[in-house]
């Protein structure tokens, strides 16, 4: 069974990488390989489904000097894949191959297919078995856990899946959180993040499953309010997003929010929760659902700031800014902000 088509564009991240060819020189090609303590190297990657998402591992692979063939059913395939090999090196360009062949020989899968479950199961039960009993399946996906696709393999299968979801674009954008399953090993989860650190990404380790993992949850979370104070004509999403990015958008780029609110107050973030925080659980509020017609006057006024689709130009002004933000924060942090968080609090340490 090959990969259902996700209908989508050439992405942000391809525009990016045609203006600024030279912004990966700071990751360069992987000088060492990530080895897997029972011997697997990772030096072949097979991507799984190629839009958004696909599209950009791909590029960021093929740039650190991996070996990367991609497979999907969509029918401009072939198009999107000349796109983007004219801006690699000749000895870095994109292969792409039917699902089997993709993975057989693979050492890792990047699998960044639809969101849907029943398709990841049967793209998961093709592809183990026809991969490798050494290949490791790391799964792209925004909130689908790896235990839903794995749950009707068998466990020694199972230990070799996970979540390495990426915060998009995963060329411009460092995070990668791992999330493993109740059978994913603990050496498939150290090759990974060894793998995804050396190519200059910042892997954060859940403890365990939650559906739609952290950053996501933490999105949707922040999604909900912001619709609701449009819905109720306080904002338009324009004025919104003005006051986000001229706020917490630059503060969360240096300091995440409980370090933000720890460092708000003389007495940390006790004296914060205990003086500041209880007093907004006055505020009122509702709950916004995706799913139904409530929703319809939110995209009616996101479509009337910024039209029915984003442009091209403020695709490119968003990459600028990524790379402008993400270059002053490592001048910032003398080149050490890339540090991997591979190590879970135990519960003992969680108690003190």
């Amino acid at each position: 069974m090959g990969v259902h088509h996700v209908a989508s564009h050439i992405t942000s991240g391809l525009v990016c990488a045609r203006l600024w060819p030279g912004l990966f020189t700071h990751v360069g090609a992987v000088s060492s390989v990530a080895h897997h303590p029972k011997g697997v190297v990772v030096k072949k990657v097979a991507v799984v489904g190629f839009g958004v998402i696909g599209q950009s591992w791909a590029r960021l692979f093929a740039k650190n000097g991996l070996e990367v063939t991609v497979s999907d059913v969509r029918d401009d395939l072939d198009q999107v894949i000349a796109n983007i090999n004219a801006d690699l090196p000749d000895d870095a360009q994109l292969t792409t191959a039917p699902l089997e062949e993709a993975v057989k020989d693979a050492d890792l899968v990047q699998e960044s297919g639809p969101e849907r479950e029943q398709i990841k199961k049967d793209l998961y039960a093709t592809m183990t078995q026809v991969a490798k009993d050494s290949t490791i399946f790391a799964s792209s996906s925004s909130g689908i856990p790896s235990s839903v696709v794995a749950q009707d393999l068998p466990a020694d299968v199972a230990a070799r899946i996970l979540i390495a979801h990426p915060f998009n674009p995963p060329e411009l954008l460092p995070l990668v959180e791992i999330v493993p399953n109740d059978h994913t090993s603990e050496d498939v989860l150290n090759t990974v993040t060894d793998f995804y650190t050396q190519l200059g990404k910042v892997p954060v380790r859940l403890n365990r499953e939650i559906p739609g993992f952290v950053i996501n949850r933490l999105q949707w979370a922040i999604m909900k309010e912001a619709s609701y104070l449009v819905k109720q004509g306080i904002v338009s999403p324009a004025q919104l997003d003005t006051a986000v990015r001229n706020s917490v958008g630059v503060r969360w780029a240096s300091v995440g929010p409980f370090e933000a609110f720890h460092q708000g107050s003389d007495h940390g973030f006790r004296g914060l929760v205990e003086h500041v925080l209880s007093t907004f659980d006055s505020f009122e509020t509702e709950a916004t659902t995706f799913g139904d017609d409530s929703y319809t006057p939110v995209v009616d006024a996101v479509e009337e700031s910024y039209g029915t689709t984003a442009t091209e130009e403020s695709k490119a002004a968003h990459d600028r800014r990524l790379i402008a933000v993400s270059d002053a924060l490592t001048r910032a942090d003398g080149n050490n902000r890339l540090v991997a968080v591979t190590e879970t609090q135990s519960q003992e340490e969680s108690e003190k």
